[in-house]
C-alpha cells in the first residue's frame, strides 16, 4: 500500500507501477514515476489521484475512459444516502439520461 506519493509504510521506501497496485497501467507507471522522484527531490509535487487516471482498451474504434462506472457511482450513491447524505433519483435519471444523449451525437 503506498500514500498518493509512492511512499510506503518503510521509511526510504516508494514503489511505483505494478508493484504500487491497480490499475496495471504504464501511463499510471510513469506519472507514479515522476511523482516519486519529484518527492524524494523535495519539490512538493502533487498527490497521485488514482481515480483520476484514464484507462483504455486497445480494439478499434479504440475507447478510453476516466472516472467511476456507472455500476460504482450508483454504489457511491447507496453508500452516501445511507450515511445521511441523500440525493435525489430523478435527478439521477436526468444526468443519466444527459450522459446517454451526449454519448449519442
Amino acid at each position: 500500500m503506498i500514500d498518493g506519493f509512492c511512499k510506503t509504510n518503510v521509511p526510504g521506501i516508494y514503489a511505483i507501477g505494478d508493484v504500487a497496485g491497480p490499475p496495471m497501467l504504464a501511463h499510471k507507471a510513469e506519472h507514479e514515476g515522476v511523482v516519486c522522484i519529484e518527492a524524494i527531490k523535495g519539490l512538493h509535487p502533487h498527490a497521485m489521484d488514482k481515480n483520476l487516471i484514464p484507462g483504455c482498451t486497445y480494439c478499434q474504434p479504440q475507447i478510453a475512459s476516466v472516472g467511476l462506472t456507472e455500476a460504482r457511482g450508483e454504489k457511491r450513491a447507496a453508500a452516501r444516502s445511507a450515511s445521511g447524505v441523500f440525493h435525489s433519483s430523478a435527478t439521477a435519471r436526468r444526468s443519466r439520461s444527459a450522459r446517454t444523449r451526449a454519448w449519442s451525437r
